[in-house]
């Protein structure tokens, strides 16, 4: 409801401002809350991406790990196959992988019901092929 209509213009004016000032405070009031809680969403929001940065960024050490370790595979298979043998087939053959693909692997025998495995450890010139196994059956202690 606007102003009360009286006979002195100045009381109008001046009816008309206090009006005028009651709404700015509203605007104001509501302003202020819209202001806060965009403040609050830009905060959410901010963390939100931190912690995607962070997650991509484990993300993008842990891809760079699995292709170092594929690296590291086929360095092997080339370094330990026959000369005249296709890579991928001496990998096939002597089931090459990471320790986790080992892993995996012997999990599925396991489930399966085997109880026992043999393996075959090429190029045992120094300890890493050793130690390698040691973790795959650390995995089933």
């Amino acid at each position: 409801m606007g102003p009360a209509l009286t006979a002195d213009p100045l009381t109008a004016v001046l009816d008309q401002l206090a009006a005028c000032r009651a709404q700015l405070r509203q605007l104001d009031d509501r302003e202020a809350a819209h202001f806060a809680a965009v403040g609050e969403q830009l905060t959410q929001l901010a963390d939100l991406i931190t912690t995607m940065s962070r997650t991509l960024a484990d993300d993008t050490a842990a891809l760079a790990r699995l292709e170092a370790l594929d690296r590291q595979v086929t360095e092997l298979v080339n370094r330990l196959r026959p000369r005249q043998q296709d890579p991928a087939r001496y990998a096939a053959a002597v089931n090459a992988g990471t320790i986790d693909d080992h892993i995996g692997r012997f999990r599925h025998l396991a489930e399966s019901g085997v109880g026992e495995a043999m393996i075959r450890l090429p190029d045992l010139t120094d300890p890493a092929p050793l130690e390698r196994a040691a973790k795959v059956i650390s995995a089933f202690r």
